[in-house]
């Protein structure tokens, strides 16, 4: 029977103890989640207007993996439409800005912020921005389904920070042991918990379905065994409370899955294939900086970058915990933002038996390496030496 979509999931949070984890004012947290469909049609609120054109910038001679030099190209302002607000789990950007690699390429780089009622696919699809950072599967849902010609050119997680949390004193640390507890998910996050029980080989319906909004209430109020969430997110709240927790993840489902990938549309990548490889370049070296540098990182999201009321522990802490999601034996090897033509498949796949696509794809139709290999020039860093 086909399952129902999947719809996008932000969360909100506010860092107290555990039985008064929702006391108090809230804050918003880190990104949108998988899931979702995408809106073709219909505007969407952008924090910032979008500009009246793509901009464009000239060519960049000589060595590939040498960034050219302020004096060699001319600068122009290049609009990065991301999916959430500004915070650490945008900091490699933040650190490409501030210590000149995107100027060093010929690019003012403008962070324009998103937001839980942002729909970045529709923003990108609209034409004036050139680049987004997504939501995996509203950007397949788009490609394959309504023929938006996407294409994804990058990956910043290796590993998605989604999982599913519970408090270490109730031994959940397997997909086999959820079999039968209580599952804290939003309605839309209901068919992706069963997808991916069929997809480890368990009964998609054997577990309770416990409806939760965005912030850990659930298991915090025993209402649940465990919490779909984020690790580097609510996991992280919790833990710097002194809470010990467990976390089963996408990847002990089988479920490889790329997050906060990277995408334009197709004339953008034929027509400025040049300017994506040295805005691609730029993010590369911003973001080794910030994975070499966490806590500086996190201070100047916090102090100069990021949005007001942000709690710079719980930042510096995101910004250590998001290392392991961002680095990967796959990246020591060719580098940040690197992906496979296999794995793309392997989720476009696990969409398909899921029902959330009903169209069969090969992983080359919505994927590209040659942007992210062109920024590396056979290299497996750009910092180092």
């Amino acid at each position: 029977m086909a399952r129902e979509k999947l719809e996008a999931v932000s969360i909100v949070y506010a860092p107290r103890s555990r039985r008064l984890f929702l006391k108090g004012s809230a804050g918003l947290l880190g990104m949108a989640s998988l899931g979702g469909i995408l809106q073709a049609c219909g505007a969407a609120a952008s924090p910032s207007p979008p500009p009246a054109g793509t901009p464009t910038v000239a060519p960049t001679a000589g060595d590939p993996t040498a960034a050219a030099s302020p004096t060699a190209i001319p600068v122009s302002t290049v609009d990065f439409q991301i999916r959430w607000l500004k915070e650490v789990s945008f900091g490699g950007w933040f650190a490409g800005i501030e210590n000149g690699y995107f100027r060093d390429e010929g690019i003012d780089l403008n962070v324009i912020a998103g937001g839980p009622n942002l729909d970045v696919q529709q923003i990108i699809a609209g034409g004036n921005i050139p680049i987004g950072e997504g939501i995996t599967d509203r950007i397949l849902l788009g490609r394959v389904e309504q023929n938006v010609p996407f294409k994804i050119i990058g990956a910043l997680y290796q590993r998605s920070p989604a999982s599913f949390m519970s408090f270490a004193e109730k031994n959940i640390a397997t997909p086999a042991d959820m079999v039968g507890k209580r599952i804290a998910t939003t309605a839309e996050g209901r068919p992706l918990v069963e997808a991916l029980f069929q997809n480890a080989g368990l009964p998609p319906t054997d577990w309770t379905f416990v409806p939760s909004g965005f912030d850990p209430s659930p298991i915090v109020n025993d209402e649940a065994d465990l919490f779909h969430g984020f690790r580097t997110g609510q996991g992280n709240l919790l833990e710097l409370q002194g809470e010990s927790m467990n976390y089963v993840t996408y990847d002990q489902f089988d479920f490889p899955v790329y997050d906060a990938p990277i995408f334009v549309l197709e004339d953008t990548l034929a027509e400025q294939e040049d300017l994506l490889v040295r805005w691609m370049r730029a993010s590369i070296k911003g973001w080794e900086y910030a994975v070499a540098n966490p806590e500086e990182v996190s201070e100047l999201t916090v102090s100069k970058y990021g949005h007001e009321g942000i709690d710079p522990a719980v930042s510096e802490n995101e910004a250590k915990l998001q290392i392991d999601d961002i680095v990967s034996p796959d990246t020591d090897q060719r580098g940040l933002f690197t992906m496979t033509e296999e794995r793309w498949q392997t989720v476009l796949d696990f969409f398909v038996a899921a029902g959330t696509l009903t169209n069969e794809v090969p992983a080359s139709d919505i994927m590209t390496t040659a942007i992210q290999e062109q920024a590396m020039g056979g290299m497996s860093s750009l910092l180092e030496g």
